[in-house]
């Protein structure tokens, strides 16, 4: 008697471009010249035990007999989170989900420069905002500080001071959707 496959829901549900997806693939199939893979929904798997009814759900319904290895080989998470191990990928997509929707390409850029999985409290302490470039941070901070009135703006290098006041100390900048997102460094 075969035993009936029950398809998980992470590969069954329906996959959009843009979540948390990862396609994994068998690689005892690969190394016979052929493809058996699934996208996976990052965002229904909880905890490793989930992770693990996923590949067992691949190697099953492989045609290579004993297949006990898969690859990720696609993917709509960062590089280097599809590289971690499971648990750490189960972290990023907890914390990427809990980031709204507007900022999260944001948030992937902070973690994927800092090739750390950053908690949302940290994210948020970092990010200072998206700007449309480096010196309309620097012009806006002076702004919000009360040194720039704006009689002297025409006349101050902005990207100077970026380069030579926030760059060299820790600040960073990220093209994002829409600008530029400025971060500072942890404690900055």
């Amino acid at each position: 008697m075969t035993a009936i496959l029950s398809k998980p829901e992470a590969i069954d549900s329906p996959v959009r471009f843009g979540d948390h997806t990862v396609f994994i693939e068998c690689v005892a199939t690969q190394n016979s010249g052929g493809m058996h893979g699934f996208w996976v929904n990052l965002e229904l798997i909880n905890t490793t035990d989930d992770w693990d009814v996923v590949t067992k759900f691949l190697f099953d319904t492989s045609n290579q007999p004993n297949a006990k290895e898969y690859k990720i080989t696609d993917h709509q998470i960062p590089q280097f989170v599809s590289l971690a191990d499971v648990p750490t990928m189960i972290r990023f997509v907890q914390i990427s989900s809990s980031i709204d929707s507007k900022q999260r390409d944001v948030y992937w850029s902070y973690c994927t420069h800092t090739n750390n999985v950053a908690s949302a409290s940290e994210f948020e302490a970092a990010f200072q905002g998206v700007f449309s470039d480096e010196a309309d941070f620097c012009y806006e901070q002076a702004k919000e500080s009360g040194s720039n009135d704006g009689r002297y703006s025409d006349y101050i290098d902005w990207e100077r001071v970026w380069t030579g006041e926030f760059n060299c100390n820790g600040y960073w900048a990220e093209d994002v959707f829409g600008g530029v997102a400025i971060f500072a460094g942890v404690g900055k």
